[in-house]
């Protein structure tokens, strides 16, 4: 069970790092030219959905492993 919480943990604190990541990336697309902006807002707005995605399955993972550990 303590391995699962951890993994969960840490797949946790990776999200938290990417998102970081993307805001640090969106303020400095503040900071760029027009026409590269555009391109970098689209891989930003894809990687902001991977994330989600990613948050979305940790979630799933979470409660069925806490679903399997209260059916024992």
């Amino acid at each position: 069970m303590e391995d699962k919480k951890s993994y969960l943990q840490h797949q946790a604190d990776q999200l938290s790092k990417w998102g970081a990541e993307i805001d640090e990336l969106k303020a400095k697309v503040d900071k760029t030219k027009a026409e590269s902006k555009s391109d970098l807002i689209k891989q930003i707005d894809e990687l902001r959905v991977k994330t989600e995605t990613a948050r979305d399955n940790l979630i799933r993972v979470f409660f069925s492993i806490r679903n399997q550990d209260h059916n024992r």
